[in-house]
């Protein structure tokens, strides 16, 4: 992305005056021109055309070996990450000065370094360096890009997705600058996904270049696009950032999450069909409001309406995960949610949504046990998920407030005793785990994660009474077994990927029964405790189990590789 200054227009006018005299000479055109097959004047470092277009920040020129400044920019981090690993363990890495033969043309391969952000994928290491020519979102070819959204579509079950997939696939297939054309950050980001759901090592070469047109162009993405493109760029955010936490970038993972949250609540997609008026202004100062127009249908109003649910259930699932405060609120008045509970696709596609229909405090009613909304809701996959992340995002943040010298111990006791209800109330709504085996795979998936969630609410919720309460330890260890059932229900090894902060919840069940055991272990010295024969076996069982499906994944997930290493110093106590 160019920093210079661009040319005064009339210095402009004159350059290209002079150029116009004789056509511009083959590879002196900017990469930006060449892509949207347009006449370039060749200008530094920004041309008329991109100029004109309102497009400077894409004008980029190859170098004298072909490369554009993206590459190169690419190419000088993947030194400096060597560079790291080398000084970080000097005794495991080659020396820097190597001997090479002068005439020949093959190049050097980089060694896989470590991301400063997070642990990086053990998959992602393995593929080596860049490949030589790094495809952007416009260079791939026609027949790539289609094949790798039908990849993407065949799979998209296993990743968060709230747009209407015709829809979808229609707009895509439009030329580009059409005005009903996907922005680019979502298209991009839906080949990123195709690349890794196609698990083909030559594709896979171009991720990391893919990856880096993805977050060049979310970057920009509001810039000049309509207003009806918003929720396309929160399904951007969201297909990042899950992409993120899954290669081990939490920290980058953790800004689209943020991102597609806070522009949820900008456009006030927590107010859809809210039966609150818009309170009146009660200062001087006037805000500043985006304001989308009105859906065009219900299929339309159902993005909107699932584009929130989804940002909500991913913020407030990864808050947990990575122990931050979560970017979308609930109090009463602005930050109220009022936006009905979400339903699937083909509910809005029958057009079943009562045109007067209009809800009020969707999220404190469920969490006080109050049924609102349509009847129907409870059926909705999205919908178990968005009601088991708030609850885990409560029990967390409920326990955490606990002290022993708490002012009003007899609030939080009560507060604990209707979380602790209203949690296990929403486990047995779930639909068992024995209909799962029947389900297909990404159907399976969802409902897996749900049930890790729910469950994984009542070990937060009980954690930190565990250990001086038998109930509060039992509560903990039912879950964490309930998880472990769950998993072997789901043949979770059949699934292609894990989302939700899965990996997180397994880790903290293995510390259930890794503090179980130590804990009957104990009681082998205390000859008043009743004895357990063959306990001890069960447990280990159960922890040996949970780690062999986490090590399945740990080779593909850097956050499930991360969870499993930590969790296999942490076995070494027992």
């Amino acid at each position: 992305m160019s920093t210079s200054p661009t040319l005064p227009a009339e210095g402009r006018a004159g350059s290209s005056k002079s150029g116009s005299s004789g056509s511009l000479q083959r590879g002196k055109a900017c990469l930006n021109c060449r892509r949207r097959k347009m006449k370039c004047d060749g200008i530094r470092p920004t041309c008329g055309p991109c100029s004109h277009a309102g497009r400077a920040e894409d004008c980029e020129y190859a170098d004298a070996q072909g490369r554009s400044r993206t590459q190169t920019l690419l190419d000088t981090i993947k030194r400096l990450e060597t560079r790291i690993q080398e000084l970080e363990n000097p005794e495991s890495t080659a020396p820097n000065v190597l001997l090479f033969d002068p005439h020949s043309t093959a190049q050097l391969q980089a060694s896989p370094g470590h991301s400063p952000t997070g642990p990086s994928s053990p998959a992602e290491s393995s593929r080596g360096g860049p490949p030589t020519t790094i495809w952007d979102a416009e260079d791939l070819p026609p027949e790539i890009a289609f094949e790798l959204i039908e990849i993407f579509f065949q799979n998209v079950g296993h990743v968060p997705w709230f747009l209407h997939e015709e829809r979808f696939r229609a707009s895509a297939a439009l030329p580009p600058g059409n005005f009903d054309r996907p922005v680019p950050a979502l298209l991009t980001a839906v080949h990123l996904w195709g690349i890794k759901f196609a698990d083909s090592d030559d594709l896979s070469l171009h991720a990391p270049g893919i990856l880096a047109q993805a977050l060049s162009q979310i970057g920009h993405a509001l810039a000049g696009a309509p207003s009806h493109s918003v929720v396309q760029v929160i399904q951007a955010h969201v297909l990042l950032s899950t992409y993120l936490y899954h290669v081990g970038r939490f920290v980058e993972g953790s800004v689209h999450t943020d991102a597609a949250a806070a522009l949820a609540v900008h456009c006030h997609l927590h107010k859809l069909r809210s039966a609150q008026p818009t309170p009146p202004r009660a200062t001087y100062m006037d805000p500043i409001c985006v304001v989308l127009p009105e859906p065009r249908d219900q299929i339309e109003e159902g993005e909107r309406i699932n584009a929130f649910w989804v940002s909500f259930a991913q913020d407030r699932v990864w808050a947990v995960v990575l122990g931050v405060p979560t970017a979308i609120f609930d109090v009463d008045g602005v930050t109220q949610i009022d936006t009905p509970w979400p339903l699937e696709m083909e509910v809005y596609e029958r057009g079943w949504l009562h045109p007067e229909l209009r809800t009020s405090g969707t999220l404190k009613a469920f969490l006080n046990g109050l049924t609102t909304g349509w009847p129907w809701e409870n059926d909705s996959t999205l919908t178990r998920l968005a009601k088991g992340s708030a609850l885990l995002e409560r029990a967390t943040r409920l326990a955490a407030s606990w002290r022993p010298d708490l002012p009003d111990a007899t609030g939080f006791y009560n507060d604990f005793l209707a979380l602790d209800a209203r949690i296990e109330e929403f486990k047995t709504s779930l639909s068992p785990i024995s209909t799962l085996s029947t389900m297909p795979v990404p159907d399976r998936q969802r409902l897996h994660a749900t049930h890790c969630i729910a469950q994984c609410a009542s070990i937060q919720l009980h954690a930190a009474f565990s250990g001086q309460n038998s109930g509060s330890r039992t509560k903990c260890l039912e879950a964490g077994l309930a998880i472990i059932r769950t998993a072997a229900a789901a043949r979770v090894t059949e699934f292609s990927f894990l989302d939700h902060g899965v990996a997180a919840m397994w880790a903290a069940v293995c510390r259930v029964l890794i503090n179980e055991i130590i804990t009957v272990r104990s009681l082998y010295v205390d000859p008043t405790a009743v004895q357990m024969p063959g306990r001890e076996a069960e447990l280990f069982a159960a922890l040996d189990e949970l780690q062999a499906a986490m090590a399945h994944f740990a080779p593909t997930s850097a956050l499930m590789n991360y969870q499993l290493g930590r969790i296999q110093q942490e076995r070494i106590a027992v």
